[in-house]
């Protein structure tokens, strides 16, 4: 072992098999306690002989420098003394730990490993066997198709007979004398029908090819010509029917006029307290006008459907828009179910248990709108093409008419309801509002209204197209209607409160109502059995009903 500086204060004690090296001189101990010096420069010279014992002096030995290659040391231990050691393992107790150095920076993220492979896949059980397919029975062989004949000839048309000459006409019979039942004349002898052309021979028909294996078709046979026709004969006149005798006239004797004269028929009879003939005739007489049950909610700018006895009154305004129905049963009013969406400038058709409400203005915007009505409620009907409002409508649930009106303008147009939906029609000769419809979907009848003035116009609808009929008397406009095609009636309006009749040619007046009726009242009926309900009376919101009403009556004239 060497040392290179150490100092010592007291004894040295080198143990066996130990040597320091002081300087130039190595001091070497053995097994046996003997301590010899050997210069090192050379080691065969030793510098002191075998010592036993202790050595007193100082020795300074340095420390041992970090990685030297020493394994054997002097140490001194705690007392002081100076120890051999060759084990460099051995440490003292462990001294108290140091505080925590500064954590170094991290160390770069190393590659990431290759992915295992993928665990090889479990085989796939063998699939069973597939039974064998049943022998297909053999297709048995088609027979040879025999060869087509040739089509055989055409005989020719033989020629029509010539036509037979006419009969003459035969003598007019006398006609019988008037009285009772009168004779009737003899009938005239019939005239000879001339004889019929006899028919051409017809021509011979080809034999039939025989069959045989399939093979070409043969050529098809050449048609013979036609024939020409024959000419045709004269036809035979019928000879003339005498003339009939006049009949008599079915005259019955009596004290008093015959019964019952039916609506629309005529009575011939002999009055035997008079001693004259007599007609007599039962017909409609003059209408009139009587209130009836009002109302029970006032409005006006309504419509109305139904007739005298069943009546409707639907929608309307009085601020706000109305939605409610009421229901006529010809004495009074009663509510019926309200309408899907509250309005007014509305039109109306039908009846009171198959009614129809369409068109008109909700809060302020024109509706296309249709509702149909089952004498309980109503419920959503077909959309119609054109929306407008202050139109004109008229005929059944089924089959109704919407006419004129409002949109933007006023329209001509027409449209058909069919119970589903709207169809174009016959667009009006003048566009108007404000105007009264009657009739059918096919005999439609539109007359009054307003272009800027009060209108006099009438115009029938055929189904297709409208027509001009029969002016107004008086013009008018805003006023109700009923009524057939020709049997219209006109009732009151803004301007008037006449009445018209129209007989399906011109109009005719009838009795006024006691106060003018307007601004779209509700109406409803027929020319002889009709109602007028609403609107503005003189000017000021009503639920006033008047019903217009003719009776029979049987008119006798001597002749």
């Amino acid at each position: 072992m060497r040392i290179d500086q150490i100092e010592l204060s007291g004894s040295l004690f080198v143990t066996s098999s130990a040597s320091i090296i002081l300087g130039k001189t190595k001091i070497s101990s053995d097994n046996n306690g003997s301590i010899s010096f050997t210069n090192v420069s050379n080691p065969t010279q030793k510098v002191i002989g075998s010592y036993s014992g202790s050595f007193t002096g100082s020795i300074k030995l340095p420390t041992v420098p970090q990685g030297a290659a020493e394994t054997n040391i002097l140490l001194v231990n705690g007392s002081g003394n100076v120890v051999y050691r060759s084990n460099l393992s051995l440490t003292g107790a462990q001294g108290n730990q140091g505080t925590q150095g500064i954590q170094g920076t991290n160390g770069t993220v190393g590659t990431q490993g290759f992915q295992g492979t993928q665990g090889i896949q479990g085989t796939v059980g063998t699939q069973g066997f597939q039974g064998t397919q049943g022998i297909q029975g053999t297709v048995g062989t088609q027979g040879f198709q025999g060869n087509q004949g040739t089509t055989g000839l055409q005989g020719t048309t033989g020629t029509q007979g010539t036509q037979g000459t006419q009969g003459t006409q035969g003598t007019q019979g006398f006609q019988g004398f008037q009285g009772f039942q009168g004779i009737q004349g003899t009938q005239g002898t019939q005239g000879i029908q001339g004889t019929a052309g006899t028919n051409g021979a017809q021509g011979i028909q080809g034999t039939v090819g025989t069959q045989g294996f399939q093979g070409r078709q043969g050529p098809t046979g050449i048609q013979g010509t036609a024939g020409t026709n024959g000419v045709q004969g004269f036809q035979g006149a019928a000879g003339g029917t005498g003339a009939q005798g006049s009949q008599g006239a079915n005259i019955a004797s009596s004290a008093s006029r015959p019964s019952p004269i039916n609506l629309n028929q005529m009575c011939l009879w002999f009055d035997t307290t008079l001693s004259l003939p007599i007609v007599s005739y039962c017909g409609y007489g003059a209408g009139t006008w009587s209130a009836g049950g009002a109302l029970i909610t006032s409005r006006y700018f309504m419509t109305g459907a139904g007739t005298q006895n069943e009546g409707l009154a639907i929608g309307g305004f009085i601020s706000p828009v109305l939605s409610c129905t009421e229901e006529y049963n010809g004495t009074s009013w009663a509510a019926g179910g309200a309408l899907s969406v509250a309005r007014y400038d509305l039109a109306g058709a039908g009846t009171q248990n198959v009614g129809l409400a369409f068109g008109g203005r909700v809060n302020n915007v024109v509706s296309s709108a249709t509702e149909e009505y089952n004498g309980t409620s109503w419920s959503a009907g077909g959309v119609m093409i054109t929306a407008r409002r202050i139109l004109a409508g008229a005929g059944t649930q089924n089959a109704a008419l919407a006419t004129g009106g409002v949109s933007s303008i006023s329209e001509s147009c027409t449209e058909e309801y069919n119970g589903t939906s709207w169809s174009v029609g016959g667009a009006l000769a003048t566009a108007r509002r404000c105007f009264a419809g009657a009739g059918t979907q096919n005999e439609g009848l539109a007359f009054g209204g307003d272009t800027g003035v009060a209108l006099s116009c009438t115009e029938e609808y055929n189904g297709t197209s409208w027509s001009a009929g029969g002016g107004l008397i008086t013009a008018r406009y805003g006023g109700g209607g009923a009524g057939t095609q020709n049997t219209g009636l006109a009732m009151s309006s803004n301007v008037t409160t006449s009445t018209e009749e129209y007989n399906g040619i011109v109009w005719s007046n009838s009795a006024a109502l006691p106060v003018t009726v307007g601004n779209y009242p509700g109406a409803g009926g027929m020319q002889s059995a009709a109602f007028i309900t609403g609107g503005l009376h003189n000017g000021g919101v009503s639920g006033n009903t008047y019903e217009y009403t003719k009776v029979f009556t049987i008119v006798d004239r001597i002749l």
